[in-house]
Order: structure tokens, then sequence, then C-alpha cells
């Protein structure tokens, strides 16, 4: 286990905003059902590389990408609650249920609107993918996508372009930009590909 360094203090700042994303010891020993202490003993021994202490305290803190490392390394079951969440937003009813039945796996949440996402990001942890509509505006999609990416950097971002949109070539805030109309197929299929990519930007 690591103590912070100055350079790393704003790494932590973060962490503190999105709590939903790191955990304490007690937090990391009620999702294995062992003691703290048993937690303790693993940051010593290595076992959650990556995680590390606040400054000025002795309090431990585990980002969710170690947690879900840790466990997968030891062929320990994932906590339900670092588990990938889909989300949908501003979706119609049809183009979602179509895409959710693709999905059946995954399973997929569907938002109406940025306000309830934010709402529900504060709900949830562990890794998401969010896929945007084109419905919800360009500009509020694209500024959404810059703040989701600089606060949630693991986070899996999917944006639909309307029809008539000249879209720019790959790059930016955004792991996939689709134009619409789009088949359900299509984007279930985004999303699992944007889910075991390796930092590859795609585009249909």
């Amino acid at each position: 286990m690591r103590h912070i360094q100055n350079s790393d203090r704003a790494t932590v700042s973060n962490d503190r905003k999105l709590g939903r994303d790191v955990f304490s010891t007690g937090q990391v020993a009620s999702m294995f059902g062992v003691a703290p202490r048993t937690v303790s003993k693993w940051f010593d021994l290595g076992y959650l590389s990556g995680g590390y202490r606040i400054p000025g305290s002795n309090d431990r803190r585990v980002p969710a990408s170690v947690i879900r490392r840790f466990a997968q390394e030891r062929g320990l079951p994932v906590p339900s609650c670092l588990n990938t969440q889909v989300l949908l937003c501003g979706f119609d009813s049809t183009l979602f249920e179509a895409v959710r039945s693709l999905l059946a796996d995954l399973g997929a949440v569907r938002l109406k609107s940025l306000c309830e996402l934010g709402v529900t990001l504060d709900r949830l942890a562990g890794q998401h993918l969010i896929a945007l509509s084109a419905t919800l505006g360009k500009a509020d999609v694209l500024e959404c996508g810059q703040l989701l990416r600089r606060t949630l950097p693991e986070c899996h971002l999917i944006r639909l372009a309307a029809e008539d949109e000249a879209i720019p070539a790959i790059g930016g805030d955004f792991d996939a930009v689709l134009t619409s109309p789009t088949p359900p197929v299509w984007l279930a299929q985004t999303i699992r590909e944007c889910l075991s990519a390796t930092g590859r930007k795609l585009r249909r």
C-alpha cells in the first residue's frame, strides 16, 4: 500500500467527491464478509495494490477498480455493488426495450433526462457505461461527456449524433459515436465492444 504524495492530492480530492467509487476498509470488509482487520492485513500484504492512506490520517481507501481486480485474481465473486451499470439516457422506450433484451446478461437502466442521470450516479457504485441520446441536445451531451470523463475516468461513454450532424474524427470524451437512427443491434454490439475495448475509439 502506498501513501499519497503531493502529486496524488488531486486524485484524492476527486476520490472524496466520488465516494461511491472509493471505499473504506469497513465497506470492503462487508463486501467480502470478513473483519476490517482482515482487509487491513490485505493492504499490508500488498493484495490491494492501488489502495492508499488518506493524508494526515490512518484511514485507508480502496478504489472500486482495485477491489474488482482483487476479486477476479482470486476467483471470488465481484461484489454486486461493483457490477457494470449500463445506463441509457434520453432513449425512447421502443429502442430501450430492444437494447435491453439484447443485453439481458448485463441489464440496462433507462433514464429520461440528464438530471435523472446525475441523481442516479449519486446512488450507484462500480463501473458504468453511459449512452446519451441525440434527443438530449448536442451541446448538453458534449458538456455532460466532458464532466463525466473528468469525474468518472473509468466510465465508458457512448453518444448518438443527430442524423445530419457532421461527426469529427474519433477522439474527445466519448468511446464511441453512433449516428441516429441506430439499429438496436448496433447499439448493443457497440456497448459490448466498449466494455471489452482497451482504449479503442469506435465509430459507426
